[in-house]
This record gives C-alpha cells, sequence and structure tokens, in this order.
C-alpha cells in the first residue's frame, strides 16, 4: 500500500479582528463628539493585540449614563453636530 500527498491551491486570506469600518465609525465619533474646549487633551487611539480603544476628551452628555450607552441609547451634545458629521462623510456617526 503506497501513500501519496496532494497538494491543492494555497491562498492566504487577511481578516481584522477588528472590522475597519467599527474602527473608523469610532474615530469619526471621537472626532465629532470631542470636546475641543478642553485644550492639551488629544484624542487618543490605542492599539492592543485583542482591541482598540479611542479616547476623546469631555463628558457624557447631561442625562446621559454609561448604562444607556450600553442599551443603545445616544444624545448629541451640540444639535450642530449634523452638518459637520455630512462633511466628514458618515452619518451613522451621529450616535
Amino acid at each position: 500500500m503506497s501513500r501519496e500527498a496532494l497538494i491543492g491551491p494555497v491562498r492566504r486570506t487577511d481578516r481584522w479582528t477588528v472590522p475597519p469600518v467599527a474602527v473608523r465609525e469610532a474615530i469619526i465619533n471621537a472626532i465629532v463628539h470631542a470636546d475641543y474646549a478642553e485644550r492639551g487633551s488629544p484624542i487618543r487611539v490605542a492599539v492592543f493585540n485583542d482591541r482598540i480603544e479611542v479616547e476623546n476628551p469631555g463628558l457624557l452628555p447631561l442625562g446621559l449614563t454609561i448604562d444607556d450607552i450600553r442599551k443603545g441609547v445616544s444624545k448629541s451634545q451640540e444639535p450642530g453636530d449634523r452638518p459637520r458629521v455630512s462633511r466628514v462623510g458618515s452619518h451613522r456617526a451621529m450616535g
């Protein structure tokens, strides 16, 4: 009895652990919702093996809690955000 090895086509597929569209959305949200009155507090992006953290200066809008965010509730601090977001090119960043 003999044995043979069959080698098929070799193909590499790269897949990000965090979808690039989610990273883009997080960065756009950080830019749109940053409190630019706080000087010296930059937007920070930290990349780890298992996650990406995006931080921006400022507080949550009045009346919004972390628990609300976990439930999907959103509230804009600035009613004038919409034109800025349109220029950035993502209407989904409004939340």
